[in-house]
């Protein structure tokens, strides 16, 4: 019986255990600083009030052991040991790094204001609590998806809400410029004010110092600013490695110590360089093929690409691939709809569609396959 310890309990560690249950012959133990686990996607949905809390936890497969609230604070790869907050140690035999992403965070100090990032359960526990008494005036700092799916979900309790953007435009990552555009003004439409080129300068007399000479009365400040690797450091040779990536087979520099999900860097299909791919899709996708390799198969994770879907102010966006790169042609704006491909050598190697029908699954797999849609 092969004894598999997994570092995470996110959608890449749920798919992993259940595929390894499926193949038979493996011991699975979880270990979570979560009080349980629960999918990340759907914890502004909390916030909205479409879903209860204990709606959105992941269930596991039967047979595989979960440790709850048992965060590790260093992997020993040379004697193969978890070291954990409480101080507790556990020996593994094979181990897969699934720590998922932590929100990048800003060096700002709240000075009577609270100052919220958007990761977890309790950070929608806070926002909540604050909206129940009446404090509704929140800057968002960061115009990415997070921000924009943020902002929708506290427009919907009410809020009155700022969006400042460090950029000349919101999600500028990710859409081209028209597109953005095109976002921006229908969220103004919704009474939203979005401040551009600026970022916070500090906070005190409990209000927020933008750094374009602005300042504001402010409840609560969220951050969204994106997401970063969170990784577990581990000792080996005498060294602490805080940061490390894998191969192609998920494996680490560190003997039987393999990582998948938000926390890897992979190839993306288009460029050829790694990259940080923290969607849902790509984790499970990783996992199934961990999955294969741990049970003997010769699977190699040849990368993927990039792409997202929101649902935000009565717009569905959906984008993938890369916008920015080849020649940009926009085929349809209306008042209500926008479309456009960025083409190169004469391939489609990135779609922005917004309120406009598409054959998505049929355009995922296209790109996750080749790298183009054709």
């Amino acid at each position: 019986m092969n004894r598999i310890t997994i570092i995470g309990s996110g959608i890449a560690s749920r798919t992993l255990a259940r595929e390894l249950i499926k193949k038979g012959n493996f011991k699975i133990e979880v270990f979570t600083r979560d009080k349980f686990p629960y999918s990340r996607m759907a914890i502004l949905d909390v916030l909205k009030k479409e879903v209860e809390k204990n709606h959105i936890k992941l269930i596991f497969p039967e047979g595989v052991n979960i440790y709850t609230e048992k965060e590790v604070v260093k992997i020993d790869a040379d004697k193969k040991i978890l070291v954990f907050s409480d101080g507790n140690t556990r020996h593994y035999e094979t181990l897969v790094v699934a720590t998922g992403a932590r929100p990048k965070r800003l060096n700002i100090q709240g000075d009577g204001i609270p100052v919220i990032t958007v990761r977890n359960i309790e950070d929608i526990e806070k926002m909540d609590a604050l909206l129940k008494e009446g404090k509704k005036r929140v800057l968002i700092a960061g115009g990415g998806f997070v921000s924009m799916e943020t902002a929708n979900a506290l427009y919907k309790r009410g809020a009155d809400i700022t969006i400042a953007v460090s950029s000349g435009r919101i999600l500028s990552r990710m859409l081209p410029s028209q597109a953005s555009e095109f976002v921006e003004q229908r969220i103004l439409q919704k009474g939203v004010r979005i401040v551009k080129n600026t970022n916070i300068q500090g906070i005190r007399d409990k209000r927020v110092f933008l750094d374009n000479g602005t300042d504001l009365e402010i409840d609560f400040v969220v951050i969204g600013k994106g997401v970063s690797r969170e990784l577990p450091p581990i000792e080996s040779g005498g060294k602490i490695h805080e940061e490390y990536d894998a191969d192609s087979q998920f494996r680490t520099q560190f003997p039987d110590v393999y990582l998948i999900g938000d926390a890897l860097l992979t190839r993306d299909l288009i460029t050829g360089k790694k990259r940080h791919n923290a969607i849902w899709p790509v984790a499970e996708k990783q996992a199934r093929a961990l999955a294969q390799i741990l049970a003997g198969s010769d699977v190699h994770y040849n990368g993927d690409v990039a792409y997202n879907m929101l649902s935000v102010f009565d717009m569905y966006i959906f984008v993938i691939g890369n916008l920015h790169e080849g020649a940009l042609k926009t085929n349809i704006i209306t008042d209500s709809s926008f479309y456009a491909v960025s083409e190169k050598q004469n391939k489609i190697i990135g779609i922005a569609a917004i309120n406009h029908p598409l054959p998505y699954a049929r355009i995922v797999k296209r790109f996750s396959e080749n790298g183009y849609y054709s």
